[in-house]
């Protein structure tokens, strides 16, 4: 298969399955929800960096024994990152699972 072919084939599966996605109330609804979660998921994500480190709603723990700098632990700067990643992949795994389910009950 050249690879013009495969493409438009890449092309043409996109296109139906979001069509699909697109006239059917009940998957478009579906993803509708996906879409919103991801959204809000950023925005927390965004509001926490704006905010900076230390911020996610709890105060740091008070050292009372031992008041060097060097032992308190500052939380990493990648969290936000980490929990948006970990966000956008259950919703994108929700996506496929609620994809096949749909398919399989459509064939």
């Amino acid at each position: 298969m050249s690879r013009i072919a495969a493409a438009a084939l890449l092309v043409a599966v996109g296109l139906g399955i979001g069509l699909w996605l697109g006239i059917t109330p009940e998957s478009r609804a579906a993803v509708e929800e996906n879409w919103q979660r991801a959204g809000d998921s950023l925005a927390r994500i965004q509001i926490d960096l704006d905010l900076g480190p230390g911020s996610a709603g709890s105060a740091p723990a008070e050292n009372e024994g031992n008041n060097d700098s060097a032992q308190t632990q500052q939380p990493s700067p990648l969290a936000p990152l980490a929990r948006m990643i970990q966000d956008l992949w259950e919703a994108t795994q929700q996506l496929w699972s609620s994809l096949v389910a749909r398919v399989a009950a459509a064939g």
